[in-house]
């Protein structure tokens, strides 16, 4: 398994074919951090990356470094975090909200016009992803794409990188996205800069703490916030004197693309960085037809928490054959007190758990798991009816309890 494993990832790598030095502008800070290396990636080599979500990541020397921002844009924030990157020479990788981008065109175009590159996060920002329906999903996919490319006009195209709100990933629509030469994008660790008592100090501490546990990788931020506006020139003044280098991510053109089945971001994705080399985006599909295995009875392209219905059905026996449980008859008093009076002894005169406390009781969790905190949205918890009037709800508790690791994991 390890041979194979090992086969796959040097076959991704010498499919990724990788442009040093390449930086869209001179720098005119002859101090600054810059960009080391732009890697041009394949998605259909690497269609999942980031060891917080997948077992690969993107292929990184030691002590190199891809900065990435969630969730924008949001001008306030968006602007300051482009002047500080731009003071350091220095190239990212944005992940936009559809919606923030319908919101904020302008500032999509300032930002690909400075150079970065521009995936999409979906048109929402929905924390139930990850338990959508798939035709559902896909629209959320495919409008976010939509969205960013509108907000981008002719000049820049939208890269085919796609990151899941709160990381909260699904195996059928991370099959959509494959089969659509569109690349998965998680992360290597968190800033944490999205929680309410977390600090713009306590930002740079842990993004760099946790870098130097694993050398490289992807750095996961937000520009929706103040604090990393704050956190951001301290942090990159670090990496420098850490000796720390910044790789700017490009897609590459797709080797090949089966016939009918156009990119959503465009059938030769081009580095957002160079608007000559941009490619025509591609049409939106229309969700995939389900479809039906009749052996089995399973549906794909159907959640597994709707597989469950799906495997009930029994195709070689009728209807009028299949046989209903009746229902149990209502215990009397005797019987129920006898039922308690077991259950008591079975557990050595403590009574038996029941519900919650049951359900509790059974979880075996192993050495080292790791507890996971829902990720605070600005978008499902907001006040004000758009993004533009909306601000950050501080007193919304989060709608999901797993998002990004917090503890072990996340160090």
């Amino acid at each position: 398994m390890r041979s194979l494993r090992a086969l796959a990832m040097l076959m991704a790598a010498l499919s990724t074919a990788v442009a040093s030095t390449a930086v869209a502008a001179e720098c005119e800070n002859p101090g600054a951090l810059g960009v080391s290396r732009t890697l041009m990636v394949d998605p259909t080599a690497l269609p999942l990356i980031g060891t917080m979500s997948y077992r690969d990541t993107l292929p990184l020397d030691d002590h190199e470094v891809v900065l990435t921002f969630d969730d924008g844009p949001l001008p306030r924030y968006t602007e300051q975090i482009l002047n500080i990157l731009a003071a350091e020479c220095v190239k990212a990788t944005y992940f936009m909200v559809g919606r923030m981008a319908a919101a904020y065109p302008e500032w999509v175009r300032k930002v690909a016009a400075a150079g970065h590159t521009i995936g999409t996060h979906s048109q929402n920002h929905p924390l139930t992803l990850h338990r959508m329906a798939l035709p559902k999903a896909q629209q959320e996919i495919d409008e976010g794409f939509a969205s960013v490319q509108a907000a981008l006009g002719d000049d820049y195209k939208v890269a085919p990188f796609f990151r899941y709100p709160g990381l909260l990933h699904q195996a059928d629509s991370e099959a959509y996205l494959a089969q659509r030469g569109i690349m998965a994008w998680s992360a290597d660790f968190p800033g944490d800069d999205w929680k309410r008592r977390v600090n713009a100090k306590e930002v740079t501490r842990r993004s760099l703490s946790r870098l130097e546990a694993k050398g490289r990788g992807v750095l996961l931020l937000h520009d929706i916030h103040q604090k990393t506006v704050t956190a951001l020139p301290t942090l990159l003044a670090e990496l420098k004197a850490r000796g720390y280098k910044i790789v700017h991510v490009v897609p590459a053109a797709p080797k090949s693309v089966p016939a009918g089945d156009e990119l959503v971001a465009g059938a030769t994705p081009a580095a957002i960085a160079d608007p000559a080399q941009a490619a025509a985006l591609g049409a939106v599909l229309a969700p995939a037809a389900v479809t039906k295995n009749a052996t089995t009875e399973l549906t794909l392209g159907v959640h597994p928490t709707e597989q469950s219905k799906v495997i009930a059905v029994v195709p070689d026996k009728p209807a009028a054959e299949v046989s209903q449980t009746p229902a149990r008859p209502k215990a009397t008093t005797g019987a129920r007190n006898k039922g308690h009076a077991r259950r008591a002894s079975a557990t050595h005169g403590r009574p038996a758990a029941h519900g919650h406390a049951a359900a509790k009781k059974a979880v075996h969790r192993p050495a080292g798991h790791v507890r996971h905190q829902a990720q605070s949205s600005f978008f499902q918890q907001s006040t004000g009816a758009s993004p533009k009037h909306a601000r950050p709800c501080t007193a919304c508790r989060p709608r999901v309890n797993k998002a990004h690791p917090t503890g072990a994991r996340s160090s």
